[in-house]
């Protein structure tokens, strides 16, 4: 556990998408065999992410060799094309506002229409023409009027309370990123969104290798992307044109 969580810490360091080719290829194997041995899924996935997260802002050469890792490490555990084919985010994932039509009977609770009709009831029931009668109406009045804004008070109370709890409910069902340790970052309930943005990449080999893996494919690439993709060799290959 120990090795998991620092080598999920180790990736976010800033130093690591922009070293030279030597140590990001010692990471990428250290990476991948970490992946390959490691038993519990949901931490391997919140590797995955981080790694793809780290390449999203990293130099062509390191995003196509964590592209490639991804690649390679989805023919180990294809059980893992699920993250990437089905999107998910806990129940909630769409986060879509969604409006529930009130029943026309519970607007007799605590309502404006409730306390007119009893309104209206107890005007009618009241003498016009005794004084002590039009008082004992309005003490009514008044106390239906008490009564409909106590339930409209304690409606809004319950609305907010379970709002508020199935909000916490749905915050720990999520993905977290800021999570020290792996296995508790619940990756397992998040898809692989990064690489929608690696496929928008500027660099058409980050592009086409994210969008491969978003089609459901492995990458085929047979050459070393951390010695191809470098400005120099793309510099040497323009000048031999």
């Amino acid at each position: 556990d120990r090795f998991y969580r620092a080598l999920y810490g180790a990736l976010l360091h800033p130093g690591v998408p922009r070293g030279s080719s030597a140590a990001a290829g010692q990471l990428f194997s250290l990476t991948f065999k970490a992946l390959k041995d490691d038993p519990q899924p949901s931490r391997a996935a919140a590797v995955v992410k981080r790694l793809l997260q780290v390449a999203a802002h990293a130099p062509a050469p390191f995003a196509c060799g964590a592209l490639m890792l991804v690649s390679e490490f989805l023919k180990l555990k294809p059980s893992h094309w699920d993250a990437i084919r089905q999107p998910r985010e806990g129940e909630d994932a769409d986060d879509v506002e969604r409006f529930v039509d009130v029943d026309e009977d519970d607007d007799d609770i605590g309502g404006g229409d409730g306390f007119d009709t009893k309104t209206k009831q107890a005007n009618t029931s009241k003498a016009p023409t005794e004084e002590d009668d039009e008082d004992e109406g309005d003490d009514k009045e008044d106390e239906l009027g008490n009564q409909g804004k106590g339930g409209r008070a304690k409606e809004d109370k319950d609305d907010d309370g379970s709002k508020k709890a199935a909000a916490v409910q749905s915050a720990a069902r999520r993905y977290d990123m800021q999570k020290r340790d792996p296995l508790f970052a619940r990756a397992d309930t998040s898809c692989w969104w990064e690489l929608a943005v690696l496929e928008r990449n500027v660099h058409p080999s980050v592009g086409a290798m994210a969008r491969s893996l978003l089609f459901g494919t492995s990458v085929e690439y047979s050459g070393d992307p951390l010695a191809d993709m470098t400005l120099a060799s793309f510099l040497d290959k323009w000048l031999q044109k």
